[in-house]
């Protein structure tokens, strides 16, 4: 049995737990990038049509009345995280989706239902085989922990998928626990709109085109014309929308990250004082990975400013790394590329999906002496010893004498 717990417009319900005052009023934010555009909405905004990827400026003119806030994504990360902890209560299989990415394909869709402008926190919780009766008495029991320790109404699907499960709690009303019995997936997901299924942009505007605009007509199609109209998205997407879903629960992996905050009194604005603090907590961060025998795959910039934004930016690491030197240069790469325009109030550096060193003893004459071993190990000697100690030389003209005619030499970078 899978239960799926929604939480709708999650994103505005976070801002409205951190400020009471923003009750009362349509609610708005704004991405925090160049791009002036909406990232996401509350339900009254969205029935105004306020859609995510809109421009503000046409999201002021349909909705005069919102309130517009800046986006604040490790806010809404620690409250995402803060759900998934408390849903382990209940299993350890719960696999929570991640914060909206709202690229260019996103901000040029056409058509998006106006359920879908507003976030919505979407939980799968793999219960094991329960009876009927037990499995409601456990939605009602979830529904009643989000409510008693997040402070938030959510609505709770069962079904034998996790499709069916979210289509339930999408359609749910509050305070009921629909359960879809197996084998009658199909007639239940038949006269819903087809834009509840998971669907790609294109895949959207051609459906649209055919005029399938329920479940039921695009479960319908042969699976032979789909798979040649759509490919596998689409073959998958006809599984769903007959009921047939089988895709397990990928249950969240325990979360291993270091990470170092320092606030100001005064918002800050001066860039060198900015890095110079982003130097000293990359090496702390070090000195801490460094004592528990640790590396990082990865590194988060995180930075709030005085108007109550979060910037947040992140890079995957080629290797774990745990060298002062190298984190501080990546996590500097990452500050020169943020684009800010208000005084700094907070600055938190985090080191991601941390890794046990290994230890090894060299070996100049082993088995591996291709390419990609040379390209690691002169890696980690520049990452050690720095750019300026180690170049390439490559021939120029093979016809002079001259070493210094004859070859070129480029410093070698760390990656």
């Amino acid at each position: 049995m899978i239960a799926c717990v929604l939480i709708p417009a999650f994103l505005t319900m976070v801002e409205r737990l951190a400020n009471p005052a923003l009750a009362g009023a349509p609610l708005v934010i704004r991405a925090t990038d160049a791009r002036s555009y909406v990232y996401a909405s509350d339900a009254e905004a969205a029935r105004a049509g306020v859609l995510p990827g809109m421009p503000i400026r046409q999201a002021l003119a349909l909705c005069p009345g919102a309130i517009m806030l800046p986006a604040n994504p490790p806010r809404y990360r620690d409250a995402l995280d803060a759900l998934a902890e408390s849903l382990l209560l209940f299993t350890d299989r719960v696999e929570v989706a991640g914060l909206p990415r709202f690229g260019k394909a996103w901000r040029r869709r056409s058509g998006l239902p106006v359920q879908a402008a507003h976030y919505h926190a979407v939980a799968s919780l793999d219960l094991g085989k329960l009876k009927p009766a037990e499995a409601m008495d456990l939605g009602r029991q979830l529904q009643r922990h989000i409510q008693t320790y997040q402070r938030m109404q959510a609505t709770v699907g069962l079904a034998a998928g996790k499709f069916t499960a979210y289509a339930a709690a999408r359609l749910a009303q509050p305070g009921d626990v629909p359960l879809i019995r197996p084998g009658s997936e199909a007639g239940f997901l038949a006269r819903r709109p087809v834009g509840l299924l998971p669907l790609e942009p294109e895949i959207a505007r051609r459906l649209r085109l055919f005029g399938i605009d329920t479940i039921g007509a695009f479960a319908a199609l042969p699976a032979g014309a789909v798979l040649a109209q759509f490919g596998k998205p689409g073959r998958q997407l006809h599984r769903l929308a007959n009921g047939l879903d089988d895709r397990p629960v990928c249950a969240r992996p325990p979360r291993r990250e270091e990470r170092l905050r320092q606030p100001f009194d005064d918002p800050v604005t001066h860039e060198p004082t900015l890095a110079a603090v982003i130097g000293e907590l990359a090496e702390g961060l070090a000195r801490r990975l460094n004592g528990a025998a640790l590396q990082a795959r990865g590194l988060r910039l995180a930075l709030h400013t005085d108007d109550g934004a979060g910037h947040e930016v992140e890079r995957r690491l080629r290797r774990p790394q745990a060298d002062a030197a190298h984190l501080s240069r990546t996590l500097l790469k990452l500050f020169e590329g943020l684009a800010l325009r208000r005084g700094v109030t907070e600055i938190t550096v985090s080191a991601l999906d941390l890794v046990p060193v290994e230890h090894r003893q060299l070996d100049l004459f082993g088995q591996e002496h291709d390419e990609q071993a040379t390209a690691r190990a002169l890696d980690d000697l520049v990452t050690h010893f720095g750019d300026d100690c180690f170049y390439r030389a490559s021939v120029v003209d093979e016809a002079a004498r001259l070493p210094a005619e004859r070859f070129e030499l480029a410093a070698v970078e760390a990656a």
